[in-house]
């Protein structure tokens, strides 16, 4: 039996903060990575847009679709900062209260999720503009 496992259904208050700790590094650097990510896309599809593909006629939509998700990923992950800190505004009010706690709240976590997919559609978008924008024949 590993140390995690808890047979009898006791507390051990420096594993539940070992979690704690884990957890919220885990959120921080998810919360980088997409910031990241999203940030960098951008940056590298404004250089093929200019060095690469300068007109793509029809193929704009694409890149237009790809910004506008990568720019929702990183308002997402923004949004997901302050409503992360409101719960715990909230959670450390209650608590010097004497009252329950909710321990989070619904939004953060459906906005991180937003922000992965969105920053995965946002990726694929660019892939598929680079793609067909790409003269690998050296023909129009």
């Amino acid at each position: 039996m590993s140390e995690a496992e808890n047979p009898a259904g006791e507390v051990d208050p420096d594993h539940l903060h070992y979690l704690r700790d884990i957890y919220t590094t885990a959120t921080q650097d998810f919360d980088k990575a997409i910031l990241t990510l999203s940030s960098a896309a951008i940056g590298i599809s404004l250089a093929f847009l200019d060095k690469i593909a300068p007109d793509p006629v029809r193929t704009r939509w694409l890149v237009l679709v790809a910004w506008l998700m990568l720019t929702l990923s990183l308002l997402s992950t923004v949004v997901s900062f302050l409503t992360s800190q409101n719960a715990i505004r909230s959670d450390y009010v209650n608590y010097g209260a004497g009252k329950p706690v909710k321990g989070g709240n619904r939004w953060t976590p459906s906005l991180n999720y937003a922000a992965a997919a969105l920053l995965v559609g946002g990726v694929l978008s660019l892939i598929l503009f680079a793609y067909l924008n790409l003269d690998t024949n050296g023909g129009p």
